[in-house]
């Protein structure tokens, strides 16, 4: 039975949102968005509280960035992306107390080609 969805099993995606518009794409799990690292010893996360793993700051301990994960059941609507990304802002708060930051330049790399 390879490749049949197990039921009651939830699919993890890393998805990323753009607060701007809304507009999401996959990123492999375990990887920097912002220098690509993946060495497992230069990635965590910071959470404010155990018992909610649910929102939390995924860091990189090589470019110092990080990012708001916030775990969802399903796609949020465009407007709800910008809303979390306003009431989470302690998560922003204790990032940047331990010296993390949000980079500048954009997260991913975005490529337009006209044809």
């Amino acid at each position: 039975m390879r490749g049949l969805a197990h039921p009651g099993r939830v699919e993890r995606k890393h998805q990323l949102r753009c607060g701007r518009c809304g507009t999401a794409w996959a990123l492999p799990p375990l990887r920097c968005v912002f220098c690509g690292e993946v060495g497992h010893d230069q990635l965590g996360y910071l959470a404010p509280d155990e018992a909610e793993p649910v929102r939390r700051v995924e860091i990189c301990r090589t470019c110092n960035g990080y990012l708001k994960a916030l775990t969802t059941m399903r796609s949020l609507a465009p407007w709800a992306v910008l809303l979390d990304d306003l009431t989470t802002v302690h998560l922003d708060v204790v990032a940047l107390e331990r010296g993390h930051r949000r980079p500048e330049r954009p997260g991913y790399a975005l490529e337009a080609r006209l044809a």
